[in-house]
């Protein structure tokens, strides 16, 4: 019996250890290969969000600088989310974390202007990203394949 306890409690330790966690970043390699993009929500939605990214494994940081009306980013593909953060009020911030394909990414906030992710299949070596509001572009380093 003591045995069947034990044996028991070890099955459940093991079954933990395989669960999945929601800190993690869905798409992202435990190798550290993800790239993190950021995102700002502002008064008018996402416009201006306009960019281009190699394919892989992508972390959007998401932050909502000033949108009383606007508390969620999406991103779509063919019409279908594919990532997003929801319950942003002004002042907070979230991230995820997908795996870009190749191909065109709609960049939503619903009730505001949209921006576009274009997503190239090779990896060059900067990837530049212009964000709305930023004072001048900036560049990201690209995942390697």
């Amino acid at each position: 019996m003591r045995r069947s306890l034990m044996v028991l409690a070890v099955a459940a330790l093991v079954l933990t250890a395989c669960g999945s966690s929601k800190s993690g970043s869905s798409g992202s390699s435990g190798s550290g290969g993800s790239r993190k993009v950021t995102l700002v929500i502002k008064k008018d939605g996402c416009a201006g969000t306009t960019q281009t990214l190699a394919a892989g494994a992508t972390t959007f940081d998401v932050k909502n600088e000033d949108a009383d009306g606007i508390t969620e980013l999406e991103i779509k593909r063919d019409g279908h989310i594919v990532g997003e953060k929801e319950n942003l009020t002004p002042g907070l911030s979230g991230s995820f974390g997908i795996t870009l394909e190749e191909g065109e990414y709609e960049v939503e906030c619903p009730g505001g202007a949209s921006g576009t992710i274009t997503v190239s299949a090779a990896a060059t070596s900067d990837t530049t990203v212009a964000g709305y509001g930023a004072a001048s572009p900036m560049a990201w380093p690209s995942a390697a394949p």
